[in-house]
């Protein structure tokens, strides 16, 4: 009776407009110990560059209010940030369950910023990053890949083939070329794509002359055969990484390569990193999955995948804090039309996005 009571009243009260909606903290958080006791263990896995000048994108800047039917975005292009180029590529389209995207947040709510398919699935976008100092080549990230069966494929509304290499392809990367590849953790979307089938059905490693870089938590995380974690990552991809690679296992706050640093912020997964670029005083930061796209930018509005979800709800708003305060650009994973923007802070909805790119 005490959870419906609170979802009731939570329904009534977030919804603020036709296109912005809001959060009631307190009620949220009612509803939210609702999720906590009843989310986790969710099986997660299928069987020519121009410059952007601090100045530039505030003189043309159009609000993106995290929540809108129709976000205003700009164009794609590379961002140079200091030494830094980055480029998005795709790691492959899919759909989710909207209320796998959204959690505790009620659909009649979520409907107005994602529209759902038939089967109850919203688009995601799954932007991996590409990131080019002169010296290296770093990949962030691998998407899904091509070894799902065809069955999972349509499950999913995955993308034939592999997409990520077909993006590498377009900005004239080769597998071979990647020197470094970066892991936020280990869900099967996100390291899917690190392996492959050769001709003769031999997995093999799809980018062989990379060093792959994973959390020491979240390695031993995935690595660990807890009964409850069982679904959570796909033994494959791990087990395939593990023999084919000696992955090198970092630390919160270790240094990647000079330039990239990485940020534990569990809450999705226990060893979840964020990726921070610094270069010449810009900063730009790849949150992963602890907030996957605009749509999540208030402390209640996160995954039901997320295994420690109050962590998310501790950790993130602290991380967008950081980045208002700071005006880093977040390079956003799963936002399907925006891979881009800043955040400022906003009295009714706590953060939204400005200055927002559709692609790099």
């Amino acid at each position: 009776m005490r959870v419906r009571l609170c979802a009731s009243r939570f329904q009534k009260h977030c919804w603020e407009s036709a296109n912005y909606c809001r959060t009631e903290t307190i009620l949220c958080q009612a509803v939210g110990s609702f999720q906590s006791a009843t989310r986790g263990g969710v099986c997660l896995f299928p069987g020519a560059n121009r410059e952007w000048e601090d100045s530039a994108p505030f003189r043309r800047s159009r609000l993106l209010i995290a929540g809108s039917r129709a976000p205003q975005v700009f164009s794609s292009m590379s961002m140079n940030l200091g030494n830094w180029q980055l480029d998005t590529v795709n790691g492959g389209m899919f759909r989710l369950d909207g209320g796998v995207m959204f959690g505790v947040v009620p659909k009649h709510i979520w409907k107005h910023v994602a529209t759902a398919d038939k089967q109850n699935r919203i688009q995601c976008a799954n932007h991996c990053v590409l990131a080019r100092d002169g010296r290296l080549t770093v990949l962030i990230d691998c998407g899904y890949g091509g070894k799902y069966s065809l069955l999972d494929r349509k499950f999913y509304d995955m993308e034939s083939g592999e997409p990520l290499l077909r993006s590498l392809a377009s900005l004239g990367v080769a597998p071979e070329e990647v020197d470094v590849v970066v892991f936020s953790h280990l869900h099967f979307d996100h390291v899917g794509g690190a392996t492959r089938f050769d001709s003769s059905g031999k997995l093999v490693l799809t980018f062989p002359n990379a060093t792959s870089v994973v959390g020491r938590c979240e390695w031993e995380e995935a690595c660990s055969q807890l009964p409850e974690l069982a679904t959570a990552y796909p033994s494959q991809d791990i087990m395939a990484l593990g023999e084919l690679t000696r992955p090198r296992l970092i630390e919160d706050g270790e240094e990647i390569v000079p330039g990239m640093t990485a940020r534990l912020t569990g809450g999705h997964t226990l060893g979840h990193l964020s990726l921070m670029f610094r270069s010449n005083g810009q900063t730009a930061l790849y949150p992963g999955d602890i907030c996957p796209s605009t749509y999540h930018l208030r402390r209640m509005w996160h995954l039901a995948y997320d295994v420690y979800p109050l962590d998310t709800r501790r950790h993130k708003p602290r991380l967008l804090g950081e980045a208002a305060e700071n005006q880093w650009w977040m390079l956003w994973n799963h936002d399907p039309t925006v891979a881009v923007s800043r955040v400022v802070r906003d009295t009714k909805r706590e953060f939204i996005a400005v200055d927002a790119r559709e692609a790099l």
